[in-house]
């Protein structure tokens, strides 16, 4: 295990250079889209400048909506 101690700080350093840094303000976005014949909810987070910080696909939803 000692090369875990020894490239875990080169690791870390490459990882944080690829990181993008998000903003404070975003918002979730969900549509109901058909994929290869089957009906998914497709969640996606936008940020502010309207670029896709992360998303989910799903085939159930898991809370109801309000």
């Amino acid at each position: 295990m000692r090369w875990v101690t020894r490239f875990t700080p080169e690791f870390v350093k490459r990882w944080n250079r690829l990181g993008i840094p998000r903003g404070r303000s975003w918002r979730v976005d969900e549509t109901y889209p058909k994929i290869r014949g089957k009906w998914a909810y497709l969640y996606r987070t936008v940020d502010r400048a309207g670029q896709t910080v992360d998303f989910m696909l799903r085939a159930k939803r898991d809370m109801s909506a309000d």
